[in-house]
């Protein structure tokens, strides 16, 4: 012992000091670090590159209190950027196990994440032990950004300010203020939040207030967007003086809550150094529980000061030390919040995660809400009772009630869900706009369903009404919908759906007069007793503008699963007046169905199997009768068969009970529910899968989550596993058919089809097609199409047709045999019969058909493609045949665009005329066309073809205009996409021989007159529309017509780039004549008339932006043109060319006659000169026409001049004599005499010169001559010449203004008079031009010189 203590004082003298002295420099360098500013920077310096960070702008001290302008923080993952952080703390507390910081705050916090590549912990959250417990009063953020791999948070978190205390068993959080906000919302938050235990189920208290204010038109907080109807309303209907109420509330409220966290906050920052020990502890005790009762926060309220606009400050600096407050703005949106855009909440829950009480309270924008719940969050269903209110901005209600409540049955849980709800003036319009029509609802509704295992009806009860003072589309609304369903069948019982009952089933709905009625019973169990009634008198009452006449229907079904019976009938008017026309009067259908449901049993799937035992459909005399009973049949899916449930259930409780200990990083098997620390992530789980907790005591808990997961994980497996059979529809053997006014028409055989998915098959034949003029005449009837008989009275043009005993008819059939199974298969092939079709033609004529026929075949070529043949043959007997045949592939049911298909046409046709069928009765083409030709489609519908046409004894005629081809020679073939006119000849032949002398002799005569012929040659291209054809003419008679005749040579070009043609060229005319006496012999109508034939639209006139036409012809009218006709005997010469531009027709050049003659006024008078010069506009060209009466002393005449539209016709005489002296030589052959006695001669002698009546100055030419009384030379106003009364002796009596006026017509439009009077020695001529209906300009010359415009317009009253 002696060096024991040897030691121990050598230690004493040595070591105590030396330790001693270690110690104080410990200490020292400690309190060095904490209390002094130099060494809390060496520190940081010091420590924080370990963490690749870094510090700036370092102030005070650890001990008293550190702020920090900038800190950098590079941790694995994380990357944290801090602005002027500050932290003081009252570490003296520490002692008693307790971290007591008054203030921890920051301007600025940005966090950056990346995802690590390392796998995540399937572990569940656990709340770590601490060891001593914390207390933060202030805690304060201006700003905070969080990034993940460099995505930011969707929304911006700043201005918060709250206060923190945690224990080993608690926690308790205070929030002052906290503003969240994105670009079109706003929101503030206030409250508190308590947990009063840090283990699973975590029991907790939160009481949080919220103001979320829009911050534009299209937020989603805004009502108005949706619901503008009420938008309206809560503007208008808001009272002033209850916002101004709502207002001071919600500012005395801000107010308090900002001077108790003022207190508070101030409170804890000056008790820090001047405390005992003790009187820290009571404090630090205090303030770190947090006392909510004494600090709550005044419900918010709806107004524009201070909704969204929470302070973020409790006091004069709470988050934020006096000196360090932020100034700085916080990155949130710009746009100022919109002050009809808020919504206030306050949600109050109380509980844990196995059972808690939710209350949420709402208003704002006029709506309010008050809901609250009862919630199980670890149960399957999370809600076990809920009640709900709502008031919108009309004062309109909804309200709704729900409760669950689950009891365990042995190894089964019985679920029982409750509830009702109702409506009062609920207004469906205004709620979804014009989707829906004016609705408003009063309505009430309850319902209670028991269910085993969450699928499984044991028990079913609803009913709905729609009360009294509901209206729809304005019309009175009231109505039931109620059933019950009942299956009594034990819980898990596979089969149980197969005793499912529904009984008591009413439907009883009424709008305005209409009524759906169906009530009864049903079931898959029990005998079924439905009955149906429909009655829709007024379908407008049901929606706006909905008009579909008079429908009603009755419907019936009777019998059980095992044998069943359907029937229904139906009527429908139709209204309008003539029932024997589609879409008027009554529609009536009646169907009946009856058949058998067989349940799936020992390997074969369920069926139904039944037949359509009666089909009859009438209307407007068209009628559809199923002759014999259709046979229908529905086969199920066939799955494979499931396990036995108890045995599966057995097998889980079984390896349940064995199994051991879950290992870490394996996930744990659900926990049993009475298991106070059950995970969350466990709960989750068993809450997907079904499964559910009883918490009254806990029992049986293990093996419904056992149960239910085992239900729920063999409907998955159910619904992943293909059936070994798709379900299929099969449609036997009927015959339908079909019958117009009582005749019968169509049989459609059906053999069989089938269905089921991926493939179908169907075969049959439509028989007895028969068309013919009469069947369809009366079907265009019944369609619409038929002839007025008010415009038959009013006259037209009727073609008259041959009376036959039989009108031509043909009876076509058609079969088909398809099948599809990813690629289509069969054939489809439609076959003349018997009969023939009928060319209508003057006389009518037949196609002398003897085979039509069209057939189609499809040959699958792998799974999904199959290739396409088709082929029409139609061979005549007289007329020649037609073969076209088409190859394409098909990939399922669809055509591809880049794929190759082909296209051939081989026709012998021996004579054209059945194109009148197409071309009308005014053309007529006939002759012998050959043609071969092949076609290929390819990519894009890019096509090429290959093929020669020619034809022989071609004949193209137009009757009216004169216009003969015949003869003629085509040879012309396709070559890619340029069709390849080589030659269209027609050659020259004398049908016509003209009436007029020299043309006549000519034509027999002249050899110049022989040979002649027109040829036509070219190309087009059809893919880019445009090409160029040249025609050229010799000695061709291009018009042949007893009264005129064109024999033309010249060539003309056309060149034609759609929707642009040029036309160019020059023509000859070798001989013509055209008899104007013809115009006066065939009655015409005005231009603005246009003639419609009976049954024909009006053809829509031709848009002139359609072609862009271009043309410049030049006309040479030869040597031997003539005109005769209407007194006028001579040759016309000259040239003119035609151009047109921009629609506009123009030309330039002059027409002339050679010598001749004319007959006017009853006298033959010489041509002496007749000119019509065209300088532009073709319509008005410049006249200068003079014809005068020779072989006198006084040649006199008529001269023209001017334009066609305004001409102006003079007498003229040589030698120049008076106007009057002109007339009397034109008319009489001599001048008048001095006393006038001739004039007075002609008026007396009357019409006695004339032996058969006609008056006698018709011998002179003349048309008229009358005794008329008015002003000479008037213009035929309706005003008088004088207006007012110059002298006692002014005015004229009626004998004295009477004069003698004599009229010649020279043309209809055209006509001269001559005006003298009687009492004085007063004489005007007088030319007359009608320039349109109703419109004439009149030229005056002698006493009354002038040109007039007159317009005149009868009234018929």
């Amino acid at each position: 012992m002696a060096w024991v203590r040897r030691w121990f004082r050598y230690f004493a003298l040595w070591g105590i000091p030396f330790v001693v002295v270690a110690l104080l420099l410990v200490c020292g360098f400690v309190y060095w670090v904490l209390a002094s500013q130099v060494g809390t920077r060496w520190a940081l310096r010091t420590a924080l590159p370990y963490a690749q960070g870094s510090a700036q702008g370092v102030r005070g001290t650890i001990w008293d209190g550190l702020s920090i302008d900038h800190l950098v923080l590079a941790l694995p993952d994380t990357h944290a950027d801090i602005e002027r952080l500050r932290l003081q703390a009252n570490w003296k507390e520490l002692w008693e196990r307790r971290l007591h910081v008054v203030e921890l705050s920051a301007h600025k916090v940005d966090v950056a994440l990346t995802s690590s590549d390392e796998p995540k912990s399937d572990a569940p959250f656990k709340m770590p032990e601490l060891p001593i417990s914390i207390a933060v009063d202030k805690l304060a953020l201006g700003q905070f950004l969080l990034t993940q791999d460099g995505t930011p948070l969707p929304v911006a978190i700043a201005d918060l300010s709250s206060a923190l205390a945690v224990d080993s068993d608690s926690a308790q959080l205070r929030l002052y203020d906290l503003m969240v906000a994105n670009e079109s919302i706003r929101a503030g938050f206030q409250g508190e939040v308590e947990l009063a235990g840090l283990e699973a189920p975590y029991p907790a208290r939160a009481d949080i207030q919220i103001i979320a204010r829009g911050l534009t038109a299209d937020s989603p907080i805004c009502a108005k967007q949706y619901l503008p109807a009420y938008a309206e309303q809560s503007k208008s209907d808001r009272p002033a003086a209850k916002v101004a109420v709502a207002q001071s509330t919600t500012t005395a409220a801000a107010q308090t809550l900002k001077a108790n966290a003022n207190a508070n906050a101030k409170a804890a920052a000056a008790s820090v150094a001047a405390q005992t020990p003790q009187q820290s502890q009571t404090k630090a005790n205090t303030q770190g529980q947090l006392a909510p009762d004494s600090q709550s926060v005044g419900q918010p309220v709806d107004t524009p000061s201070a909704a969204g606009v929470i302070s973020s400050e409790p006091g004069g600096s709470a988050g934020l030390v006096d000196e360090e407050r932020i100034q700085e703005p916080v990155a949130v949106p710009e746009p100022e919040p919109l002050p009809d855009c808020v919504v206030n909440a306050q949600i109050t829950l109380n509980g844990s995660l196995e059972q808690a009480t939710l209350l949420l309270k709402g208003h704002g924008q006029g709506y309010s809400l008050d809901a609250s719940a009862e919630l199980s969050p670890l149960d399957s269903v999370p809600v076990r009772q809920a009640k709900l209110a709502v008031k919108l901005p009309d004062e309109s209600l909804l309200d709704a009630d729900f409760a669950w409540d689950a009891t365990q049955e042995g190894v089964h849980v019985q679920d029982h869900f409750k509830g009702q709800f109702s409506s009062n003036k609920l207004d469906l319009h205004a709620l979804l706009g014009d989707v829906l029509p004016d609705a408003l609802l009063n309505s009430q509704g309850k319902f209670d369903v028991v269910l085993a295992d969450k699928e499984q009806i044991l028990s079913a009860d609803v009913d709905i009404q729609l009360l009294q003072g509901s209206r729809w589309n304005k019309q009175p609304a009231i109505g039931q919908i109620k059933a019950k369903a009942a299956a009594p069948a034990q819980p898990g019982e596979p089969t149980w759906w197969r005793q499912l009952h529904l009984s008591d089933v009413l439907t009883d709905l009424k709008v305005g007069d209409n009524q759906v009625l169906l009530k009864g019973d049903l079931g898959i169990s029990g005998t079924a007793a439905l009955d149906l009634q429909v009655k829709m008198p007024k379908a407008e009452q049901l929606w706006p503008g909905l008009e579909l006449g008079v429908a009603s229907a009755q419907g019936q079904l009777r019998g059980d699963v095992s044998r069943h019976t359907l029937q229904l009938q139906g009527q429908y008017d139709l209204g309008g007046k003539d029932s024997t026309q589609l879409g008027q009067g009554i529609a009536q259908a009646d169907l009946a169905l009856e058949g058998s449901w067989h349940f799936a049993d020992q390997g074969k799937a369920a069926y139904w199997d039944g037949q359509l035992s009666r089909l009859q459909a009438d209307h407007a005399g068209l009628a559809v009768r199923l002759q014999s009973a259709m046979p229908l049949r529905f086969t199920d899916a066939l799955r494979a068969p499931e396990p036995a449930r108890k045995e599966s259930l057995a097998k889980t409780d079984a390896t349940s009970a064995e199994q051991p200990a879950v290992e870490p990083g394996v996930a744990p098997a659900p926990a049993l529910a009475n298991e106070g620390a059950r995970p969350v992530d466990e709960v989750q789980q068993g809450a997907g899968t079904g499964s559910v907790v009883n918490a009254a005591d806990g029992s049986g808990a293990a093996q419904t989550d056992k149960a239910a997961s085992m239900e729920g994980g063999a409907a998955a497996v159910r619904a992943a596993q293909p059936p070994l059979e798709p379900w299929s529809v099969r449609v036997g053997a009927a015959t339908l058919s079909t019958s117009v006014d009582g005749e019968p028409w169509i049989n459609l055989r059906h053999q069989e089809s089938t269905y089921q998915p991926g493939q179908w098959a169907s075969r049959g034949e439509l028989l007895d097609l028969v068309l013919s003029e009469p069947r369809i005449a009366r079907l265009l009837r019944k369609v619409g199409v038929r002839e007025d008989p008010e415009k038959a009275k009013g006259g037209g043009v009727k073609i008259a047709r041959n009376k036959k005993t039989q009108p031509p008819e043909i009876d076509i059939k058609a079969r088909w045999d398809l099948k599809f199974n990813g690629a289509l298969a069969g054939q489809v092939r439609v076959d003349r019969v018997a009969g023939d079709v009928q060319v209508f033609a003057e006389p009518p004529m037949s196609l002398g058909l003897e085979d039509l026929s069209i057939v189609i075949d499809a040959k699958p070529t792998s799974g999904t493609t199959s290739r396409l043949d088709a082929q029409m043959d139609v061979r005549t007997k007289d007329m020649g045949y037609v073969t076209a045949k088409a190859q394409t592939p098909i990939h399922g049911l669809t055509l591809d665009e880049n794929d190759r298909k082909t296209v051939s046409i081989q026709a012998n046709i021996d004579d054209l005329s059945w194109t009148r069928l197409f071309l009308g009765d005014a053309m007529e083409l006939g002759g012998r066309l050959n043609a071969d030709v092949n076609i290929d489609v390819g990519a894009k519908w890019a096509w090429t073809s290959r093929g020669t046409v020619t034809g022989r004894e071609l004949r193209f005629t137009r009757l009216d205009d004169g216009i003969r081809l015949i003869d003629g020679q085509l040879d012309a073939s396709f070559d890619g996409d340029i069709f390849r006119l080589d030659s269209l000849t027609f050659p020259a032949r004398l049908r016509v021989e003209p009436q007029e002398w020299r043309t006549a002799t000519w034509l027999k005569e002249s050899p110049d007159a022989k040979d002649g012929k027109l040829t036509v040659s070219g190309q087009w291209n059809l893919s880019t529309q445009q090409g160029a054809f040249g025609v050229d003419i010799f000695r061709f008679p291009i018009l042949q017509r007893s009264d005129r005749y064109a024999m033309m040579s010249g060539n003309i070009n056309l060149d034609m780039e759609l929707p642009r043609i040029a036309i160019t060229g020059k023509v000859v005319a070798d001989a013509g004549w055209f008899n104007l006496d013809m115009l006066g012999g065939i009655p015409t109508v005005d231009s603005d008339v246009v003639i419609v034939r009976a049954g024909d639209e009006p053809a829509a006139e031709p848009s002139q932006a359609a072609t862009d036409m271009s043309m410049d012809i030049d006309v040479d009218l030869g040597r031997r043109f003539y005109l005769t006709g209407y007194g006028v005997n001579s040759g016309l010469v000259g040239n003119l060319r035609i151009t047109m531009a921009g629609g506009k027709l123009t030309g330039i050049g002059a027409l002339r006659t050679r010598g001749g003659r004319i007959e006017l006024y009853g006298q033959k008078l010489l041509l002496k000169r007749g000119t019509v010069t065209f300088q532009g506009d073709i319509t008005s060209p410049i006249l200068d026409i003079e014809a005068v009466r020779t072989g006198l002393a006084v040649e006199a005449g008529v001269k023209v001049v001017g334009t066609a539209r305004r001409p102006r016709i003079d007498l003229v005489s040589y030698p120049e004599v008076s106007e009057v002296e002109k007339l009397s030589w034109l008319l009489l052959g001599h001048g008048p005499d001095d006393s006038g006695g001739d004039m007075a001669l002609l008026l007396s002698v009357g019409t006695s010169f004339l032996g058969d009546g006609e008056p006698f100055y018709r011998k002179f030419g003349i048309d008229e001559v009358a005794m008329r009384s008015g002003d000479l030379g008037s213009a035929g106003s309706i005003l008088p010449v004088e207006s007012v009364v110059k002298s006692l002796n002014s005015g004229t009596s009626n004998e004295e203004r009477k004069f003698i006026a004599i009229t010649k017509a020279l043309t209809a439009d055209f006509s001269v008079s001559l005006e003298q009077a009687m009492a004085d020695t007063g004489t005007v001529g007088r030319a007359s031009y009608r320039l349109a209906r109703g419109l004439t300009a009149e030229v005056s010359a002698g006493t009354v010189n002038g040109l007039a415009l007159i317009y005149r317009w009868f009234s018929k009253d």
